[in-house]
């Protein structure tokens, strides 16, 4: 297939690493990607850096003539067979050229919360796919009033080579901060904020190391509280045991270091991906229950969950993963194993271009990730699955559009 994906933002963010991860993942499949995106941006040297076809401009929003000029170009000189976009900015732009030209358009919602009722309910009629990150999303948008047989869940796909299991690498990072094996490193990555749950991570944390003086923690991150928990750790006389490295674009490294993940978030996670990217490493997660980060673990299985912002509970569970290696090392293979089955560039790639291919458009309506034992005794997911409502082809809708142009 050829496919001409859109983006542009400055960051590279959970939404931007979709972006650049579904790219990568479709071109290395042997599909013909093009990627339109913010030049000079953090995804522009990302997708530069694995070889993708980059057109880098310096785009205003959706309704950028530039931008829209040069789709115009590729839809005439590449014939995409689908346009894909991350951002709202982007939504109704392609929808419009992918009606008036006969192509395709796939588009990835990334937040759950749409205020415009035109594209809640109406654009995931209008475009041939629309796809969110979790159950948990599509449900709340369908709960919304979105159009619940025209909502698709695709879960974020994880580059498993990268997010891997690195003892050699391990061992080089825990020197460089300072570790021995003998020290159990706490990790929190993203922005280091409210939202994100830093206040009971410091909290519990700094708790722990009273009964534990092995447990060290690393804020990968940047965020309006970095000052705020610095000084709260300094007032507990706990600031050399915390490691603040800043923004990290290859957080990969430092993630092998960690043993054990803490994704404490207490406002709504869609997905939830450094939680899936942890577990690629083989670490075990303890993540709060908000959104869609229960859809990322298996609980009791690869981690643990607890209520956001219940201090007391992640105190608990902190010392216990950090006080027993043989659990962190059983939930960590199970976690590797879980993501490798449910959520590696390669499972979703192939679910995604499935699903294109289909000549009509199939929903799914909120499939459970349902976790069991094979004989052998192998962690397996299977989905439970409603039946697709009928749609109309798009075969129908590709003649409908070329007769009126």
């Amino acid at each position: 297939m050829k496919f001409v994906l859109v983006d542009q933002s400055k960051n590279a963010w959970g939404m931007e690493l979709h972006f650049v991860t579904l790219a990568s993942a479709l071109a290395a499949k042997g599909h013909a990607v093009t990627a339109i995106v913010q030049r000079d941006s953090r995804v522009h040297d990302l997708l530069l850096s694995k070889g993708i076809r980059i057109v880098p401009l310096p785009i205003r929003g959706g309704a950028d003539p530039r931008l829209i000029a040069e789709l115009l170009r590729r839809i005439r000189q590449d014939r995409p067979d689908w346009l894909i976009a991350n951002q709202s900015r982007m939504y109704w732009p392609l929808a419009a050229l992918g009606w008036l030209f006969g192509v395709r358009v796939a588009l990835f919602r990334h937040l759950v919360r749409i205020k415009r009722w035109q594209t809640r309910k109406l654009l995931p009629r209008v475009v041939d796919r629309f796809f969110v990150s979790s159950n948990y999303a599509r449900d709340t948008l369908i709960d919304n009033g979105a159009p619940a047989h025209c909502i698709t869940r695709l879960y974020n796909p994880i580059d498993t080579q990268r997010f891997c299991p690195d003892p050699a690498r391990r061992a080089a990072i825990r020197a460089s901060l300072g570790l021995t094996d003998e020290h159990v490193l706490l990790g929190f990555a993203g922005r280091i904020d409210y939202a994100k749950g830093i206040r009971a991570l410091r909290s519990a944390a700094c708790k722990a190391m009273l009964q534990l003086p092995n447990i060290r923690v690393i804020c990968i991150g940047e965020g309006a509280q970095v000052q705020t928990t610095r000084d709260f750790v300094a007032a507990c006389g706990m600031q050399d045991n915390f490691i603040f490295p800043g923004w990290q674009p290859g957080i990969d490294s430092h993630l092998a270091a960690v043993d054990v993940m803490v994704v404490p978030s207490v406002e709504v996670e869609t997905f939830g991906r450094v939680s899936a990217e942890a577990q690629a490493c083989g670490i075990p997660v303890i993540a709060s229950t908000v959104g869609g980060l229960p859809e990322t673990l298996l609980p009791d299985r690869t981690g643990f969950l607890f209520a956001p912002a219940d201090e007391a509970h992640l105190l608990e569970l902190i010392l216990r993963l950090a006080a027993d290696r043989e659990l962190r090392e059983r939930l960590g293979a199970a976690g590797r194993s879980f993501v490798l089955e449910n959520f590696s560039c390669e499972v979703i790639c192939q679910e995604f271009v499935a699903n294109l291919s289909q000549g009509a458009r199939s929903p799914q309506a909120s499939p459970r990730l349902r976790p069991s034992t094979d004989p052998s005794g192998s962690l397996t997911a299977h989905h439970e699955r409603s039946e697709p409502v009928a749609r109309v082809s798009d075969s129908s809708k590709r003649s409908h559009r070329s007769a009126i142009r």
